[in-house]
């Protein structure tokens, strides 16, 4: 049984992007997160300890984005892929999707899109 968790329109606004005045300026990014867990335990107790606290996440994509200043919406992706992963030790898997809109004449925005499991990440990184 699969089971996956949705924080979708986590908006950020941080410094992404190579050119000279995308690194002055923050934009508003927009993350997509499919978080994958086991939720028989939650959906039997219905207690938040027993689940992956989606404000943590939010709040946890938001930090990783702020703090990262990428230069590439790849490397966002992959940094938030990641974060999630080391949020706690239940997650089996992540899919994101991080948005960036304009930058490029006639097109609405660019994103990236990474799915990690377990078996992608070291376990010292991925086991909070």
């Amino acid at each position: 049984m699969k089971c996956a968790l949705h924080v979708d329109g986590i908006s950020v606004e941080c410094i992404l992007g190579d050119r000279p005045e995308e690194r002055l300026r923050p934009v508003a990014v927009c993350v997509d997160a499919e978080i994958s867990f086991s939720m028989a335990r939650c959906a039997a107790t219905d207690m938040l300890e027993d689940a992956v606290d989606y404000t943590l996440a939010a709040n946890a994509v938001s930090k990783a984005l702020v703090e990262g200043r990428f230069r590439l919406v790849e490397s966002a992706a992959y940094a938030v892929a990641r974060t999630l992963m080391a949020l706690d030790g239940r997650i089996d898997a992540v899919s994101v999707s991080v948005s960036k809109p304009g930058g490029i004449d006639g097109v609405r925005s660019v994103s990236a899109e990474i799915s990690l499991d377990r078996g992608d990440v070291p376990s010292s990184e991925g086991a909070a």
